[in-house]
């Protein structure tokens, strides 16, 4: 159930596994704030954006340090929140803990295998959210807080052919111009 304490949706990883219970030192990660947790053998906190991913091999490249950065997706989705991450700001409003856990557990059972990647799991917690009936707007909002922004296919492609004024059978048109325009940021 939700709240703070034992055995409670408390946002925190891993403190219940101790005879005493102690969070933060007795849990092992933080979902409302990743970098709580350093690790000393890679050298970094667990990261809340992209950008700051481990990428060594240490690891196994980073398959648990890097879960701070789905771990806050989920706190965001869940409870919202209001800041600036990575010099990116966000304002989002949480659609509670219920929901937000519907979302991913049916993201990651459904559409997620484990070699997935974080844009992957951008996708498939948006496609979850369509699933459930919830509004996808959170879902975006909350993976671009921690740096997983939607994929950038917006490239457009102007062709221009020469002027024609007379077509005979075997004749080859061009040069043809083309401008192509990455529109991204």
């Amino acid at each position: 159930p939700e709240g703070s304490g034992r055995l409670q949706a408390d946002y925190f990883l891993g403190e219940d596994l101790t005879w005493r219970f102690d969070p933060p030192r007795t849990a092992v990660r933080s979902m409302a704030n990743p970098s709580l947790f350093c690790s000393a053998s890679i050298g970094q906190c667990d990261p809340d954006h992209y950008s700051r991913r481990y990428r060594g091999e240490a690891d196994n490249g980073g398959v648990h340090h890097n879960s701070g950065i789905a771990n806050q997706a989920f706190y965001l989705l869940a409870e919202g929140g209001t800041g600036t991450n990575d010099g990116h700001p966000y304002d989002i409003t949480g659609i509670g803990i219920v929901a937000a856990g519907e979302i991913a557990m049916r993201a990651n059972t459904i559409y997620l295998t484990p070699s997935s990647q974080y844009s992957a799991s951008r996708m498939a917690w948006i496609q979850a959210a369509t699933d459930l009936g919830y509004p996808t707007k959170t879902v975006e909002d909350v993976w671009t807080a921690v740096g997983v922004a939607a994929p950038c296919y917006e490239i457009s492609q102007t062709v221009t052919p020469p002027a024609v004024t007379t077509v005979t059978p075997g004749s080859v048109l061009g040069p043809f111009s083309t401008s192509e325009t990455n529109n991204c940021t």
